[in-house]
């Protein structure tokens, strides 16, 4: 073969090297990663337990198990039925009874809790519901003996309490619950509707049309 032929063979061959090169950087370098390794990752992070951005949260008015570990403050749709019945004869019982069906339907803050404490709460709505409010009573404050801060417990113990008649203990506990920074506006406006209850039947007038007051105020 002569000088040219060979010249262009080592053209030909060097040509080809170099495509062989640039197509290995391609494959390696810092291009998209292949379909297999996207899927490995992901299932990396599942099998590492981390939790579903979609964690699912216990809905107003579901009963719990007892193997949920998540609810809203306000984690049982009870509360409006029984506000509605312990504030009978009172002209805002149904507002009172609305305000928080629709408190405990947009969530509020969430947080959460401990399994006993959603089996207490599921307890003392089944007593309240058979009309045991001793009872209720007593699971509620088994409740708080584990989640103090919760101020939402406080006013079902309220309502628990104002069902009973036991006005003082009503009042005192309402009063408790909107002392709690879990206390959301809502809330604490129930908790001035059972204030203000408690200060009709004990026959303060006045008191009473300023706890009806504040409750409207914060109702807004």
């Amino acid at each position: 073969m002569g000088a040219k032929g060979k010249g262009s063979s080592q053209r030909r061959s060097r040509l080809a090297a170099l495509a062989g090169v640039v197509s290995l950087v391609a494959c390696t370098g810092g291009g998209t990663p292949a379909p297999t390794a996207a899927r490995s990752t992901a299932g990396s992070v599942h099998a590492g337990g981390a939790a579903p951005s979609g964690t699912a949260r216990v809905s107003a008015g579901s009963e719990v198990g007892e193997s949920d570990w998540t609810a809203t403050v306000r984690p049982l749709g009870e509360p409006d039925e029984s506000t509605a019945r312990a504030l009978a004869g009172q002209g805002g019982a149904a507002p009172a009874a609305q305000s928080v069906a629709q408190s405990s339907a947009s969530g509020g803050s969430s947080r959460r809790v401990n399994p006993a404490v959603v089996s207490l709460l599921n307890a003392a709505n089944a007593h309240s519901r058979n009309g045991d409010h001793p009872r209720a009573a007593a699971s509620l404050e088994r409740a708080i003996a584990i989640e103090p801060d919760n101020a939402w417990l406080w006013h079902r113990l309220a309502v628990t309490r104002l069902a009973e008649g036991r006005l003082d203990q009503a009042a005192g506990l309402a009063a408790k619950s909107n002392a709690l920074p879990g206390a959301d506006r809502g809330l604490q406006a129930d908790n001035w509707r059972i204030i203000a209850e408690v200060r009709r039947r004990q026959g303060d007038a006045d008191g009473a049309a300023a706890a009806k007051a504040e409750a409207r105020r914060l109702a807004q």
